[in-house]
């Protein structure tokens, strides 16, 4: 089906089957398939459905075909956007957790025998 669309086949109806298929599969397996990159592509996929010839069942030339709709370019350009953004603030938020575990391995474990019982009897003020 990809193949005929991309030979420039009916190229709407062909995109709009392979994107019903590929989330039926993701929506099937949702343990399996549920990163980002999954989610990007069926995201992908419905706005193809948008930029896709839907009059034409036949291959036309390039330069016969009218422009792409504005609306469909920007939305492509919010999708690239999100994509960055969320990639940047997952990096953020590993680096974060990353330095809460170095900090955390740095920490004794358990204190030394010597010092649980300094710890337990009372003494002095400690400042």
């Amino acid at each position: 089906m990809a193949t005929l669309a991309l030979l420039g086949l009916a190229q709407g109806p062909l995109f709009a089957l392979c994107w019903v298929l590929y989330l039926s599969l993701v929506h099937l397996g949702q343990d399996f398939l549920s990163f980002q990159w999954d989610i990007l592509l069926v995201e992908t996929g419905f706005l193809a459905l948008l930029l896709a010839p839907w009059r034409h069942l036949w291959p036309r030339w390039p330069r016969d075909e009218p422009p792409p709709p504005a609306a469909a370019v920007w939305l492509l350009r919010l999708l690239l956007f999100k994509l960055m953004f969320s990639s940047g603030l997952t990096k953020v938020h590993l680096r974060q957790a990353r330095a809460e575990h170095q900090l955390e391995e740095q920490q004794p474990k358990e204190p030394h025998r010597r010092g649980r019982r300094r710890r337990l009897v009372p003494g002095p003020a400690r400042p």
